[in-house]
């Protein structure tokens, strides 16, 4: 197969999406929910990633990075030193993401929903409840963290 301009420019906006055209699978063309989201312009589709991204940053991000330096998993070595910046080697980048990847599979009691849960789940449920709000179906009500 040869890649052509469409498999760079999905490349760029979601792998996932690049996986499904290069494999031949395209969004059901009956679906109202579908058409709903082709409704939403481009530029804001790829903002609503970035802002559902900015609700997980305390609960995820941030303690995992508070972990891996009160824990010293991540040290002096594995920062790149050339740059004179604050950058991770690739070492220190591997420690950083399975420190998420741990983060995201560790599990929690859920309140409303009164079972445990992973992290990667509770972004995927966020993720439902804002395109309920989204499509007009209910009010948009934000997890709020009590551990």
């Amino acid at each position: 197969m040869t890649p052509t301009g469409t498999h760079f420019n999905y490349y760029q906006i979601c792998r996932r999406k690049l996986w499904l055209f290069a494999n031949g699978i395209s969004m059901e063309h009956t679906s109202d929910t579908v058409y709903d989201g082709k409704l939403i312009p481009g530029e804001r589709r790829y903002s609503l990633c970035l802002d559902v991204s900015e609700i997980f940053k305390p609960i995820i991000i941030d303690r995992v990075i508070f972990r891996v330096l009160n824990r010293r998993e991540i040290q002096e070595k594995h920062f790149d030193k050339k740059l004179n910046r604050c950058l991770l080697n690739e070492s220190g980048k591997k420690v950083f993401v399975r420190a998420i990847e741990d983060k995201l599979e560790e599990t929690f009691q859920h309140k409303s929903l009164g079972r445990k849960v992973s992290f990667r789940h509770l972004i995927k449920l966020e993720c439902y409840k804002l395109a309920k709000h989204l499509l007009g179906i209910e009010d948009y009500k934000p997890f709020k963290t009590y551990y």
